[in-house]
């Protein structure tokens, strides 16, 4: 098969059906301005693995590709999503950190898993709610917005609804010490 002569459209499904060459021409037309799509936004070194990342998921996900969309949007949102996938994560991840912690040596050698592990027994002298909006906020790595919709109540709400867990996690947390 001569995939030079197939359209991104094309190659797109015939990824997903499994065909390599396909895949490496998808590959040769889109990796570097999937490359510079990412550089544009984050550093270079985590650019180039996001990269990879994402054409993977290309070759994952191709059996989802929409026909009726130009294979080009699809790849940039494979791509932006991705990205997005991994801020969430990054910011997840060092929020409960920077939110809890009060000592800098111990911020620095622990990892957010390690701080929401040893925080349970402090949740657990929370109230159902506020245990609710913490693991919302910094587990689920929810926003503002998303988690006014889970809890049906307005974005102020659950704003001032984690700041208060917040401090009484954070109360629970002193007094244990």
């Amino acid at each position: 098969m001569d995939c030079k002569s197939l359209s991104d459209e094309e190659l797109v499904k015939a990824i997903s059906q499994d065909q390599w060459k396909a895949f490496e021409e998808l590959y040769f037309r889109y990796a570097k301005r999937v490359l510079g799509f990412y550089m544009k936004r984050i550093k270079a070194e985590e650019a180039e693995d996001l990269m990879q990342k994402c054409f993977m998921r290309i070759q994952e996900k191709a059996h989802t590709y929409d026909e009726k969309y130009p294979a080009a949007v699809w790849i940039f949102a494979v791509a932006r999503n991705l990205m997005i996938d991994q801020f969430r994560k990054f910011k997840r991840d060092h929020k409960l950190a920077e939110g809890l912690l009060l000592d800098q040596e111990i911020q620095e050698v622990l990892k957010a898993e390690d701080v929401w592990s040893m925080l349970q027994e402090e949740l657990h002298s929370l109230d159902e709610k506020q245990q609710l909006v913490i693991k919302l906020r910094y587990k689920d790595g929810l926003d503002f917005n998303e988690m006014a919709k889970v809890l049906e109540t307005t974005t102020d709400n659950a704003r001032q609804l984690v700041s208060r867990a917040v401090r009484n996690l954070r109360t629970a947390v002193i007094e244990k010490e």
